[in-house]
């Protein structure tokens, strides 16, 4: 099995990155950024390949992080909604059912999901 011939990048240990990337974000077109990388003294393959590559960095949109807090919110509500969902679910069967009848208060899963929503929401 071969590998293609392929030139390493040259080591991303800041500088020209750091270089290329502040010229395309003020707008200089990549040429003139391959210009100035060749001008401190990058290969011109190296420059062309470090300003492609921020280039594309940069092009990318960037999602932000999910918040800590979020799933542990919505966990929560989901909980406490199953529990209310039980105790109204099981008052209306009760309620229409011959002589009244036994419905379960569901208040375990309501007031832990109440309790995991507001602190995943205090996280947020």
């Amino acid at each position: 099995m071969s590998t293609p011939n392929v030139e390493p990048l040259p080591p991303r240990d800041g500088s020209p990155y750091r270089e290329a990337e502040t010229r395309l974000r003020s707008g200089e077109p990549p040429e003139a950024v391959i210009e100035a990388l060749v001008a401190q003294g990058q290969a011109r393959a190296d420059a062309e390949r470090i300003a492609r590559l921020v280039g594309e960095e940069l092009a990318t949109p960037r999602t932000p992080p999910p918040s800590p807090g979020r799933s542990e919110a919505i966990s929560g509500a989901i909980i406490c909604g199953i529990g209310i969902v039980l105790t109204v679910g099981t008052y209306t069967l009760a309620s229409h059912s011959a002589g009244g009848g036994r419905y379960v208060l569901a208040w375990g899963p309501m007031v832990f999901g109440g309790w995991r929503m507001v602190r995943g929401l205090t996280r947020m």
